[in-house]
């Protein structure tokens, strides 16, 4: 069921005729509107009740109705009675603002409370409310099928006041009703339409959460991947930067190398010189050596052993002498290299 109280605003827009034949204050909204609200369930006193005018020879059909707590409608009929209970001060209001107009006379407020009821009224501790049955057949035939007790929730309009000799009366008028039944059947639908829509929407949820991480996951790993790309980025400038300053050691350097490399050059031509040397040497000796021989022959041979002998140790010193300086000439390249590095 709709919220009783989502167009109580509408009240204010409530405007008042006199309809001086019928004597009737009609409340119209707009365009000859009623305002219009529905009912919680409402125990059935007497489902019709039938006002005669013997003047007029008309007569009207009422239901009246219980409107005391009960099944458990303590919100719903505090509601309905927020609304009544608007109704009749904004009645109030409007038919002191006309009483000159409309009756020749001013209400005060202690008049104005007597002059204009609601239509409830109570009996054995019970209240209830007369509302007028709307003008129609099939309306009027579900209203005389109703059982006693029963409970039924109403559509209701206000349609003003009904002027009586000595009082002013509220008038409501019954649209269309349900019967307890229907009512629960309404409601399980709209339980179960409900409970499908929270279904559907709490499924919608978890897609778009589980969305929602794919996408954040998304991000983080792009995150990860640009935090790569960065840092590849930061290493390629270090290694460029690192290659920079070799160049530049390198050029730097290249001058002393070459300033330093004449003088392994010459030192390179001083070890081939003095093999040359060693070389000329050897092959003196050996033809001393063979011409010695023939020479010495006999008893000089211990002289010739000894002139052998110092031919050796001139040999092994002239061998030491160049392993010294291929030596030195290899650890001065070795400083070389290192240095250019």
């Amino acid at each position: 069921m709709l919220n009783m109280l989502e167009n109580i605003s509408e009240l204010s827009n409530l405007h008042f005729d006199f309809e001086y034949k019928k004597r009737f204050i009609h409340a119209y909204l707009n365009e000859n509107n009623y305002f219009t609200f529905n009912t919680p369930l409402l125990k059935v006193l007497k489902p019709i009740h039938v006002s005669y005018n013997k003047k007029k020879n008309i007569s009207k059909n009422y239901i009246i109705l219980e409107i005391n707590e009960n099944q458990n409608m303590h919100q719903e009929l505090d509601d309905m009675a927020i609304i009544v209970n608007k109704i009749h001060e904004i009645s109030q209001v409007n038919i002191q603002k006309n009483s000159i107009k409309w009756f020749n006379t001013e209400f005060d407020d202690i008049g104005l409370d007597m002059k204009v009821k609601r239509p409830i009224d109570n009996q054995k501790d019970k209240n209830f409310i007369k509302i007028l049955i709307n003008n129609d057949d099939e309306l009027l035939k579900r209203v005389e099928n109703l059982e006693k007790d029963c409970y039924i929730s109403c559509n209701l309009g206000y349609k003003g006041l009904k002027v009586n000799s000595d009082h002013l009366m509220e008038e409501y008028i019954l649209y269309k009703f349900i019967d307890e039944e229907e009512l629960n059947e309404i409601n399980n639908e709209i339980n179960e339409e409900n409970s499908q829509l929270n279904t559907i929407i709490d499924t919608e949820l978890e897609k778009e959460l589980e969305n929602k991480e794919l996408v954040n996951e998304e991000i983080n790993n792009e995150e990860l991947v640009n935090e790569e790309i960065e840092n590849e980025e930061i290493i390629n400038n270090e290694i460029e930067i690192i290659n920079e300053e070799i160049k530049e050691n390198l050029e730097l350097e290249e001058p002393k190398l070459i300033q330093y490399n004449p003088n392994i050059e010459l030192e390179v031509k001083s070890i081939e010189k003095n093999k040359e040397i060693k070389e000329e040497n050897e092959k003196e000796y050996k033809n001393d050596t063979l011409k010695n021989a023939k020479k010495y022959k006999g008893n000089k041979k211990n002289k010739l052993f000894e002139n052998k002998k110092n031919n050796l140790e001139k040999i092994n010193l002239n061998k030491k002498l160049e392993k010294r300086k291929t030596l030195q000439f290899a650890k001065r390249q070795l400083k070389v290299l290192k240095f250019v590095d």
